[in-house]
């Protein structure tokens, strides 16, 4: 497998509660949108990328070349996202993060793809080495997008929902690589850990 089966998927759908209801995906962190800072990781390791939003969609556009608004309103969760992109998705492998992953590997989507076809599994999802907690960080099949909205239908919204309903394996990765941005406070704490550790894209 090389880059070109697979597309990236930046979801920023977010309600960002903790932000004051600022556009997550738009804030400032070091001079870079935090989404200009995960589809700068994307690039060299997709065949593309996509951005699913729903508000700003004009601001996104200058990050992606494709940009989709949720197909289900009301600020639904990730699984809008999936379920907007699934029945344009083109590539064998979706490469799906969360705008706000900006310490993620330059080499994540590999990693993630690799243990897939090696376990023979239909997803993969980033999990932390320590704490177990699954991130919004995963490599999926096309054809496992499509089951976002029978859960949603269903009444199961969350990431979680949709990572059980399709047996998705695990990858770990660092603590400080799943290091995501919820607040005001953890953009301050990004500022100064890109200072000690500058990105390479």
């Amino acid at each position: 497998m090389n880059k070109n089966s697979v597309h990236g998927l930046i979801l920023a759908g977010g309600q960002s509660r903790r932000l004051n209801g600022i556009d997550k995906g738009l804030l400032d962190v070091q001079g870079k949108a935090l989404v200009e800072h995960v589809a700068g990781n994307l690039k060299n390791q997709t065949d593309g990328i996509s951005i699913v939003a729903n508000r700003s969609l004009s601001a996104y556009q200058q990050y992606a070349p494709k940009v989709l608004p949720d197909t289900i309103t009301g600020f639904a969760g990730p699984l809008a996202g999936l379920a907007t992109f699934a029945e344009l998705a083109e590539s064998s492998w979706v490469a799906i993060v969360a705008c706000d992953l900006i310490f993620l590997p330059e080499d994540w989507v590999d990693r993630l793809l690799t243990e897939a076809l090696n376990r023979n599994q239909n997803v993969v999802c980033a999990i932390d080495k320590i704490s177990g907690k699954r991130a919004l960080c995963a490599v999926a099949r096309r054809d496992c997008l499509a089951s976002a909205t029978t859960l949603l239908c269903s009444g199961q919204p969350r990431w979680m929902d949709w990572l059980a309903y399709n047996r998705a394996g695990t990858e770990p990765l660092e603590t400080t690589k799943l290091f995501n941005i919820n607040s005001l406070e953890d953009a301050k704490e990004a500022e100064i850990l890109l200072k000690i550790r500058p990105l390479s894209h």
